[in-house]
């Protein structure tokens, strides 16, 4: 797992007071992930708020100098500070762990919104949309390679949503994660059809394109991949990501193979 030098944890925690008066906070008791768990304990208003979630045995967050935040969106930097967002008024439902119906990393937690705190209503709801109309979620990847989501991947493994040894199975991929800042509003491509939006307003605005082993930043100002072979030879890796195509791929191997 990623580890902070001293310098930067002094940073982040400067920063952390810092935005202490900017925020609403409403703190969440974390009890569980699953949506067959949940109970009426677990339903959260978050208008207007950013959440912070705790040990549901402890009044404090595990890592006090660098706090879990969930903020509803980052939209961008300035003066290296990032534009964090409250939720919208009218959030309140409850936080959940949603799996990639293909990809073992690709889940996500997502927040349902629900009008009661009645769990039996959880399937009536609707999930959160980012301000652009996307599914509002925090990779599963960007937890597993931050040190502040400790809680999270701790109760995800409680819930049993992920196998005990799932964050060793994929510790290259979490460095690879970090090292590229991929963070808990970023956008994670897994395959051809899945939906993101382009910030031009800024020409740093990152998507990330998921392989097997590594992820491709592709920003506002470089938004077309140098090499598709070099995307193609890490998915050809992997048997199950091989066996299904992205965009023109069928037509271009076509193209390519003529004399």
């Amino acid at each position: 797992m990623p580890c902070t030098s001293a310098a930067e944890t002094i940073v982040r925690t400067e920063l952390a007071r810092a935005e202490e008066d900017a925020f609403n906070t409403v703190k969440l008791p974390l009890r569980t992930l699953s949506p067959r768990l949940l109970s009426p304990e677990d339903y959260v208003d978050l208008s207007d708020s950013r959440a912070l979630p705790l040990d549901s045995a402890a009044a404090t967050p595990d890592n006090p100098q660098w706090p879990p935040y969930i903020h509803y969106g980052n939209r961008g930097r300035v003066r290296r500070r990032p534009q964090l967002t409250s939720f919208p008024v009218n959030t309140r439902g409850f936080f959940y762990y949603q799996p990639h119906y293909r990809i073992p990393f690709g889940g996500s937690i997502r927040f349902r919104v629900c009008q009661a705190p009645d769990p039996k209503y959880f399937h009536l709801g609707q999930d959160l949309l980012t301000e652009y109309g996307t599914t509002w979620q925090i990779p599963l990847v960007a937890i597993g390679s931050l040190p502040r989501f400790s809680l999270l991947r701790s109760v995800l493994q409680k819930d049993g949503l992920i196998p005990p040894n799932f964050w060793t199975e994929h510790e290259r991929l979490l460095r690879d994660a970090y090292t590229l800042r991929l963070g808990p509003n970023s956008q994670v491509i897994y395959e051809c059809g899945e939906p993101f939006y382009v910030d031009l307003s800024t020409a740093m605005k990152t998507v990330y394109v998921a392989t097997p082993r590594l992820f491709f930043p592709l920003t506002s100002r470089r938004m077309v991949l140098r090499s598709m072979e070099t995307v193609h030879s890490d998915r050809w890796s992997d048997k199950e990501w091989a066996s299904y195509n992205w965009p023109f791929e069928s037509r271009l191997h076509s193209l390519q193979s003529r004399p």
